[in-house]
């Protein structure tokens, strides 16, 4: 599709995908020194493309997916913007950048009324399942649900990520613990999920925890952790729980922690 079609119809999603990529911070990483010390970490090289192109290449495959955000803080980077550009001329999809969390950008994520929108971390890199994650949502959750990519771990692996335990005929997420102190589940949180947008009344709904409770510090009360804040909370919410789990049964997936 032509990118100017591709543009003009952004703000006519009813019924379509949005993609948002967590990018994080502009910190330079001493564990991934000597790239970091040249290149923001979304664009260090594997496989012989940047890092974040893997999951662009990913996304754009869903033909209904119209436009990815990318959310973090590296904005002010030529960098990133050189890149961007790019992503753009040669999948023909509108990319934006935007610094902040996903709370905070939930106008732009909403803007056109999108059926429902992925959010990848981009410290994962796996063979994305796009299209098992939107059928899965569509048909499970009767699109009207919130979906965490899951992959199974080994007992030691697990205690260093999301744990989920699941209901196993229905996906239901029973329970999340975010890096338990002991053994819950080998299936971890894969760093992927595709939610409906009424996802973000539960996040407003942190976000005004996070502003009455008196003992969290002023700086920190504009950061929600998703984890903890939302799909712990979700978990096992009876029978009208909303929040399931996508299993990854074939494919690769690792989280890059460092160079090597």
């Amino acid at each position: 599709m032509d990118l100017l079609k591709r543009q003009s119809s952004v703000f006519q999603l009813n019924g379509k995908l949005k993609a948002v990529i967590l990018i994080g911070g502009p910190h330079v990483g001493t564990r991934f020194r000597p790239l970091s010390l040249e290149l923001p970490q979304p664009l260090f090289p594997i496989a012989g493309s940047p890092w974040l192109q893997h999951h662009i290449e990913a996304i754009v495959k869903h033909p209904d997916v119209r436009e990815i955000l990318l959310i973090g803080f590296y904005n002010q980077s030529q960098q990133m913007s050189r890149f961007v550009d790019d992503m753009q001329r040669k999948y023909g999809i509108p990319i934006r950048g935007t610094a902040g969390g996903i709370y905070h950008f939930r106008d732009q994520i909403l803007r056109g009324n999108p059926r429902a929108f992925f959010v990848f971390n981009s410290d994962v890199c796996c063979d994305f399942p796009v299209w098992e994650m939107a059928q899965f949502h569509s048909n499970v959750t009767g699109g009207n649900g919130y979906v965490i990519l899951g992959t199974e771990a080994n007992e030691q692996q697990a205690l260093s990520y999301g744990c989920i335990v699941e209901e196993p005929s229905t996906h239901k997420v029973l329970h999340y613990v975010e890096k338990p102190e002991t053994f819950v589940s080998n299936i971890i949180n894969a760093g992927g999920y595709i939610f409906s947008p009424d996802i973000f009344q539960h996040l407003t709904r942190a976000f005004t925890a996070n502003y009455e409770n008196e003992l969290i510090h002023d700086a920190a009360r504009d950061s929600i952790d998703l984890h903890s804040s939302v799909l712990t909370p979700l978990a096992g919410n009876g029978d009208g729980g909303k929040l399931y789990v996508y299993k990854m049964n074939s494919g690769f997936w690792t989280q890059v922690k460092n160079a090597g």
